[in-house]
């Protein structure tokens, strides 16, 4: 079986690398990056890494080599870039080009990470949750085989933004909430992510998309002081309200003008994303863990080794 993972030196594609080159299922991979290098422990001789540039040239297009899933990984986030051309180009454009290729070689599958904000791209109707939409559009209207992932927030090492939220709750006792806090999340670690992609890519497409999330839903005030309890923090919530911020944001990024916050996080943090795992679970064996267990190993993880 051979595969290819576009963005593979991505927070998503570090984990789900290591599970494909152990699967002796797959012969080979062939890692696309962006910017970033492949961390150097990605190594044998199932793996061909290769820049995304480079991948598309016309001469590397021609080749023969037929891949019987593809894995594309690919879209920043605001939380990783304010520029809007990157944020298309990353979820929509390069998507496209893809499922593009895939079809032109006759792919077996194809698998696209969307992302649980489709849900609200409707309302919000422009930028990142739009972009995802409109991928997973053309994609099911492509005719390529296929399977679609909509993870909810996915935290571990190295993510964008659940990280920056647990220092600002080790760095401050005044926390700022947009909303009244009381909307639903379902954090999923991201070595449970990459276990549904992985078992995905060695099983046959079944066109159909799939939401997942980790164990447990919780509000965003309870995350916040679940994180606090062990961090052994005492926190006090301000809530401000999100309609009015909303709408502002909305304004000022229409005439060009950026915040350290947008729009579409305040949408977000403000909409129930709470999922349902059944569906997922019973297509692929994976097993879900606690979030105060990951919790605490993330701390630990993160906040020990700093110390050493």
């Amino acid at each position: 079986m051979n595969i290819l993972v576009i963005g593979a030196s991505g927070f998503l594609g570090r984990s789900l690398l290591p599970l494909l080159l152990h699967d002796e299922r797959v012969d080979s991979v062939t890692a696309i990056t962006h910017n970033a290098p492949l961390p150097r422990q990605f190594t044998g001789s199932k793996l061909t890494a290769l820049s995304v540039k480079k991948f598309f040239r016309p001469e590397f297009d021609r080749t023969e080599r037929h891949y019987d899933t593809v894995i594309c990984l690919s879209g920043r986030t605001y939380s990783q870039t304010r520029d809007e051309a990157v944020i298309r180009e990353s979820n929509l454009d390069l998507p496209m080009r893809i499922i593009n290729f895939c079809r032109e070689r006759q792919a077996g599958h194809l698998i696209l990470a969307s992302s649980i904000n489709v849900r609200f791209a409707a309302a919000h109707n422009r930028g990142y949750p739009l972009y995802k939409k409109q991928a997973e559009e053309y994609l099911a209207a492509s005719g390529v085989p296929y399977t679609i992932f909509r993870p909810s927030l996915i935290i571990g090492r190295g993510d964008a933004g659940f990280s920056r939220l647990i220092r600002y709750i080790r760095n401050h006792r005044l926390v700022p909430v947009f909303g009244n806090g009381r909307k639903l999340e379902q954090p999923i670690h991201v070595d449970e992510a990459a276990a549904f992609f992985h078992q995905a890519a060695v099983f046959p497409p079944v066109n159909a998309v799939f939401e997942i999330g980790g164990m447990e839903a919780m509000t965003y005030n309870t995350m916040l002081f679940r994180i606090a309890d062990i961090l052994q923090r005492r926190i006090r919530l301000l809530h401000i309200p999100a309609r009015p911020l909303y709408l502002g944001l909305t304004l000022l990024e229409r005439i060009g003008l950026g915040l350290p916050v947008n729009s579409e996080q305040i949408m977000h943090i403000d909409t129930d994303l709470d999922i349902d795992n059944t569906k997922a679970l019973q297509q692929y064996n994976v097993k879900l863990t606690a979030f105060e267990c990951l919790l605490r190993e993330y701390i630990r993880g993160r906040y020990v080794s700093r110390s050493l």
